[in-house]
């Protein structure tokens, strides 16, 4: 059975980056991809993420990962010293292997990712000293052997179910389409068509309303000055 090493990591240059990716992700287009499923863990010692069901534009594949800080040994450089960014943070290796097939009941050891480590060491220097540009390096498959060693204690994660729309058959989109049609009136249709004539009448009432209030305002208005006219005191010249 094959392993691909992969690595994700920073630099002092650029963002965490997919350093390392198995060949086949990496044909496939799928290099970024490799960052979705393994970011965002944590583990501690003699722990490694079991992540299964890795999905997009490579099929299912299981990772299998730890995450560790860098030091200055990783680079060839004496000393265990942390290595850092320009902001003073711990750089991390997200280092792995990917299966194409599932092995959860296998004990995965130690050793596996200390592998694997080896196999992406010589990347991640090229990538620490890179100033411009990374392109990914292709890892290719490795035989996977089991046998005595530190048995690792695996977080298992799975990745979400993508939703599948099933496919409507050519034939059947014509039908379908007047079944939704005649469903939509039975349910909707006519219950649309009474909504509509109950809110015009109610318009068409309170339009009336508004219309005879304006003219119940206007007369009282005139009827009031015709009694103040009749109410005020004749001031024309007595007749002889």
């Amino acid at each position: 059975m094959k392993a691909w090493p992969f690595l994700i990591s920073a630099s002092p240059h650029r963002d965490y980056t997919p350093v390392v990716v198995p060949d086949f992700i990496k044909e496939a287009g799928a290099v970024r991809e490799v960052i979705r499923a393994a970011g965002g863990f944590e583990t501690g010692p003699g722990e490694a993420i079991y992540f299964k069901g890795f999905r997009d534009g490579v099929g299912v594949v299981d990772l299998v990962f730890r995450v560790v800080d860098g030091t200055a040994a990783m680079l060839g450089q004496e000393g265990n010293e942390v290595l850092r960014d320009k902001q003073g943070r711990p750089i991390r290796l997200v280092e792995g292997i990917v299966l194409r097939n599932s092995l959860t009941e296998e004990p995965f050891t130690q050793a596996h990712l200390d592998d694997a480590h080896k196999a992406v060491e010589g990347h991640f220097r090229r990538f620490w000293n890179q100033e411009h540009h990374w392109e990914s390096a292709a890892s290719q498959g490795r035989d996977l052997r089991f046998g005595a060693g530190e048995k690792l204690r695996l977080q298992f994660k799975e990745a979400p179910q993508p939703h599948k729309v099933p496919a409507v058959p050519a034939t059947t989109r014509g039908t379908m389409a007047e079944s939704v049609k005649e469903t939509w009136w039975k349910t909707n249709g006519k219950q649309t068509v009474a909504f509509c004539v109950v809110a015009g009448a109610a318009l068409g009432a309170a339009y009336w309303a508004h219309r005879r209030s304006q003219k119940s305002k206007a007369q009282p208005e005139r009827f009031a000055d015709r009694v103040r006219q009749k109410s005020l005191p004749d001031h024309s010249p007595e007749r002889g």
